[in-house]
């Protein structure tokens, strides 16, 4: 270049901040270089200037180069590709966009500076594409500069890896939830910025380091479902970030937390759930608070509460023909069933007797209801005609049977039972009681029944360790043991259900503990496939010393270590026509429990504002022929 000065076309407008200008002039050597290496490339590069241009001194030189150099780096390789998110951090800290997952970060000199891992918890669409400035901070060795995409709240466990400088600056590549890829040579040049661009297009990944593609792959694993949408960095041995541009074909984000509120519109049906409030017997300022039934049409319209009292109302179920609701009512330390009109009108205690009646389910012709209780000395199964209740026990073995589950053609029944002595497992018995064999059986316990539509399959939940839950699958028509199906990175499992087209399973998820307390759910193909996260919602931390939201809790006691309070789900299940689920969670910022629905395919869910509760509820899905 000489002393040649330098040229700048009039309405080229860099992507990166003009707050960026002092980082860029104490790298002129690299940008000459980069700026040799593009002149050899366009020859006539000067020559082509339009004639309308500014002549910038030298002082302004570097700063210039790095501009036209990222214009060269940053072009999209596709045309649809538009900003949707960027982040220059000129400001003292790190800001509500990013949330750390693991590691110390903080805002130094106007750059991400950090060890670990953080994610932006903005969710962008699949294809997605990261670019970023990174270097090794002075004073310290070199070590992963690498970006993250399609990830949810688990990060690198749940993500595309694109390692840069990984393994203690010994090899770059590429991962999928933890598992290689690609390793390729590509290493961090210590002092030097390095442009950075990760890219999933849905079916390629690919790699680029300073206008170099290092790897480009097609991975067999393709995420690209509702919960693999953020971004993120995983660094290590103390790295920076900088000018952080994220790019979509839509140029949309979305931020988690801005649940859609029911206004009419959403899926058809009609719920029916549980949930605890203040009474307001003795006026609005009462403190006493009760259980509550209440009933809503799935798109938020029609509430209505059809029985609130003291004590526990829990289990209420539809009838077949979505006339009637049964549920079980606690007081006193016992629990009787209750019959309902679907108004609330009409409730009629099905148990009459001092003992405890408690989980019913109705026979799928409406006919018989199946129910556990304790009236002969430990937990028994038993049923009843709804309309002359005179109870007849099908079990009689020692221990407990319980969680009782009619076959979807009314002729079976399976349930979960400890009469072995040791773990728990699945029988079967017929509807009249008899003939009762194993349905699953394997090492550790089995929870939780559920059927196939067609009567087929059996599944449960599977658990060799308190905090291990798995999905446990059996074919009934063949004498192959259990398929154990294991679900990564989830610790625990409950709530599953099976649509009722057969096609899916869903459940409630939680994720490693208790740092890393993700909650979510998921669905994955009962023909077997890869899971889905269909939703997912990170930890809180409550400030040391204090409650969370004003309020005490057991966190209150002033210690210097934050706890995580991890988010919960319950009460999920299906609608009808299988194309949406329901399910209760305290995800919301005032920390309450509403009911929610969501699409089958994942996306926003629909908060029904109605369902307001302080403790998880209970949900069931009726539809309701008009």
């Amino acid at each position: 270049m000489g002393n040649e000065e330098f040229w700048f076309p009039c309405g080229l407008r860099p992507r990166c901040s003009v707050f960026g200008f002092r980082k860029y002039v104490a790298e002129f050597s690299r940008f000459t270089a980069l700026y040799s290496k593009m002149r050899f490339q366009v020859p006539d590069f000067r020559r082509a200037l339009p004639a309308r241009s500014i002549c910038f001194s030298r002082q302004a030189r570097a700063a210039l180069l790095h501009f036209l150099i990222m214009l060269a780096v940053a072009v999209p390789a596709r045309a649809d590709w538009k900003l949707a998110f960027n982040d220059d951090f000129e400001r003292p800290r790190v800001g509500g966009d990013w949330m750390v997952s693991d590691g110390q970060w903080s805002i130094e000199d106007g750059w991400l500076t950090g060890n670990g891992e953080i994610l932006c918890v903005l969710q962008f669409g699949v294809p997605q594409r990261l670019e970023y400035d990174a270097r090794t901070a002075a004073g310290h060795s070199a070590g992963d500069l690498s970006g993250m995409l399609a990830s949810t709240d688990m990060g690198i466990r749940d993500a595309y890896l694109f390692g840069f400088g990984s393994n203690n600056n010994t090899a770059s590549k590429l991962q999928v939830r933890g598992n290689d890829l690609a390793r390729y040579e590509t290493r961090i040049e210590p002092g030097k910025i390095h442009r950075v661009i990760c890219e999933w297009d849905g079916t390629h990944l690919t790699h680029t380091v300073d206008a170099t593609v290092i790897q480009r792959t097609e991975p067999e694993l393709k995420l690209a479902g509702p919960g693999n949408q953020k971004i993120g960095f995983y660094l290590w041995h103390r790295g920076q970030v900088d000018n952080v541009q994220v790019y979509t074909p839509t140029g949309d984000a979305v931020r988690p937390g801005e649940w859609a509120v029911a206004d009419g519109s959403g899926p058809d049906g009609t719920l029916v759930f549980t949930a605890t409030k203040l009474m307001g017997f003795d006026g609005p300022q009462s403190f006493a608070t009760g259980n509550s039934i209440g009933v809503i049409d799935a798109n938020g319209e029609n509430h209505a509460v059809v029985r609130h009292l003291k004590g526990h109302l829990w289990t209420p179920a539809w009838s077949p023909d979505g006339e009637r609701i049964v549920f079980s009512h606690y007081a006193d330390g016992r629990g009787q069933i209750f019959l309902m009109n679907a108004d609330g009108s009409d409730p009629r205690n099905l148990s009459r007797n001092s003992y405890c009646d408690r989980s019913p389910t109705w026979s799928p012709d409406g006919k018989a209801i199946a129910f556990v209780s304790d009236r002969d000395g430990d937990w028994e199964i038993y049923r009843m005609d709804p309309d002359n209740p005179e109870a007849v026990r099908l079990t009689q073995s020692p221990g407990c049977d319980a969680h009782p589950v009619w076959s979807p053609g009314g002729n079976f029944i399976a349930f979960e039972s400890d009469r072995n002595g040791l773990d728990t497992d699945i029988y079967i018995m017929d509807a009249d009681g008899s003939n009762h064999r194993i349905g699953i059986r394997q090492a550790g316990h089995v929870e939780e029944p559920i059927w196939s539509p067609d009567e087929s399959r059996l599944a449960g939940i599977g658990l060799d360790h308190p905090w291990r839950g798995f999905l446990v699958m059996k074919d009934l028509t063949d004498d192959l043991p259990p398929r154990r199906v294991e679900l990564t990175h989830f610790t625990h499992i409950d709530s599953i259900t099976w649509s009722p087209d057969g096609a899916y399973i869903a459940g409630i998820f939680r994720g490693p503990q208790p740092k890393e307390g993700k909650t979510g759910i998921f669905t994955i193909p009962a023909d077997g496939g890869e899971h889905q996260i269909l939703l997912h919602v990170g930890a809180i931390r409550p400030h040391p010393g204090g409650g969370l939201r004003g309020i005490p809790t057991r966190y209150s006691s002033g210690s210097a270590s934050r706890r995580w309070l991890p988010k919960r789900m319950a009460g999920l299940c299906w609608s009808p026509d299988s194309n949406h689920l329901a399910f209760s969670s305290d995800m919301d910022e005032d920390g309450a429990f509403y009911v929610y629905s969501l699409p089958r395919e994942g996306g926003s869910p629909l908060a029904l504002g109605a369902t307001r509760s302080d403790w998880p509820q209970q949900v069931m899905w009726r539809w309701v022929t008009k």
